[in-house]
């Protein structure tokens, strides 16, 4: 064969095998930006969501500019509504949606308090005789010990819950960093080549970097 002719084939056969090469890569880049795309709105959805979430307190204001309790409809929305953007066979997920569900039992054991607390002043004032109102005084003691049990147990579920979605939210962040990066240098730590990212490790290590952050102070 001539030298001419097998040097152009040749050159055919590379430049057809780039050619395949680059449009493999390309279909790749372009659904790798795609679920990329997806999960940085889903990010940003479920940061969203434990904004409301946290941010969420038990008083409100009516058209007089009283102070009532809200209703809880809407953290119980965002309870939901997470629950189901978070993935059940994973463990940190899971421990994210254990403190938040217990955080929203805790709320609605608050408010059964608060309206049985309601409902003793009512028979206490309804009373006939001083020793039944001695006797719902007593429960109406009782009964707001018990609330202020609760409040307390409910800030420190919001302060862990606070943390772990924070550590959360990081990895996830960093997921969307290494898969929009060629070079993943810096990501080698939780990023393998063909197992891809490890949300474990990412959460192991930013675990160990907020393990001394301090408590954020909520309002309830």
């Amino acid at each position: 064969m001539d030298v001419t002719l097998k040097a152009a084939l040749i050159a055919a056969i590379v430049s057809v095998v780039l050619g395949l090469v680059n449009m493999v890569l390309t279909i790749h880049r372009n659904k790798q930006d795609g679920i990329t795309a997806y999960r940085m709105q889903w990010v940003k959805e479920l940061q969203e969501e434990y904004a409301k979430i946290l941010s969420w307190s038990f008083l409100s204001q009516d058209s007089t500019g009283k102070h009532i309790f809200r209703t809880i409809d809407e953290l119980q929305n965002s309870v939901y509504k997470v629950s189901l953007m978070l993935n059940l066979r994973d463990e940190y997920d899971k421990e994210i949606l254990e403190t938040t569900f217990a955080y929203l039992e805790k709320v609605q054991d608050l408010y059964r308090e608060y309206y049985i607390g309601e409902k003793l002043k009512e028979y206490q004032e309804k009373a006939e005789t001083e020793e039944k109102k001695l006797s719902f005084e007593e429960l109406m003691e009782n009964n707001s010990e018990r609330g202020s049990d609760l409040l307390e147990d409910i800030t420190n579920l919001k302060q862990i819950l606070h943390k772990q979605i924070r550590i959360y939210l990081k990895a996830e962040w960093t997921r969307v960093k290494a898969e929009s990066t060629i070079l993943k240098v810096q990501y080698l730590g939780y990023y393998h080549p063909f197992k891809g990212f490890s949300s474990k490790k990412a959460i192991e290590k930013f675990e160990s970097e907020y393990k001394d952050i301090e408590s954020v102070q909520f309002l309830l």
